[in-house]
């Protein structure tokens, strides 16, 4: 049976972001940065020195760990 449309969630909703940053590309390096708040994550390392702040409208996200997501980007 096909779900009626006005029965679906929007697409959207559908999915977490989970957003981090790290000052290499080795994610098993990276950490979660906070969304929308006044508190920005430092990285730092011989090539750079930065205070990162994100703004995603209506962010509906995690920063909770989520190990299974990273296995599976480890293995792009």
């Amino acid at each position: 049976m096909i779900p009626h449309p006005s029965n679906m969630a929007p697409l959207h909703e559908k999915y977490e972001l989970r957003v981090t940053a790290g000052s290499t590309y080795d994610r098993t390096k990276h950490r979660d940065v906070l969304v929308n708040t006044e508190k920005p994550l430092h990285i730092s390392s011989d090539l750079i020195d930065a205070q990162i702040h994100v703004r995603v409208k209506d962010f509906r996200g995690t920063y909770h760990p989520l190990p299974n997501l990273e296995k599976s980007l480890l293995t792009m």
